[in-house]
């Protein structure tokens, strides 16, 4: 859509370079493209309490296991089309590119808002670099997606022979 106001705010001077158009016009535009812009923002939703995390936390299940790191993005890219909405490309570069930069002993977090079995679900992905080839990952989510995460797990691992 901001494309859209751009695209004609651009004609809009134009038309004003060549005098179809006062300046005033063209300020005016400029002014409800800049309103139009800062109301259909979505509004920040405030952070949790800590009752929330917690309540959160203890209904959600937990799938791990330890990955080497080039096949962390094949397993999750193998996850994708069963997650309905809320974990695609962007979701799986993030998480590939914190895998990929976390420094030995340290651990990283990321969280997503997605959608399995027509159900919202949080996903919540923590990672911890061990060792420099290998990363472990706790997938922490609603108990049906955790029950895919571990069969996909036992089929990835099995195809490889591990």
């Amino acid at each position: 859509m901001l494309w859209a106001g751009l695209i004609v705010l651009a004609i809009a001077a134009v038309l004003a370079a060549r005098g179809h158009i006062s300046p005033f016009g063209f300020s005016g535009g400029i002014g409800l493209l800049v309103a139009w812009y800062l109301f259909e923002r979505e509004p920040t939703a405030p952070p949790a309490t800590v009752e929330e995390l917690s309540a959160l936390s203890e209904s959600l299940h937990e799938s791990s296991t330890e990955f080497d790191l080039p096949d962390f993005p094949i397993f999750l890219r193998r996850i994708a089309p069963g997650i309905t909405r809320g974990f695609g490309k962007r979701e799986i570069s993030k998480l590939e590119f914190l895998a990929g930069h976390l420094p030995h002993n340290r651990e990283s977090q990321a969280e997503f808002q997605v959608v399995f079995e027509d159900a919202p679900a949080p996903l919540r992905v923590r990672l911890f670099k061990g060792d420099a080839s290998s990363i472990v990952v706790n997938f922490f989510t609603s108990q049906p997606l955790a029950a895919l995460l571990d069969r996909e797990m036992e089929l990835f691992f099995a195809e490889r022979g591990m």
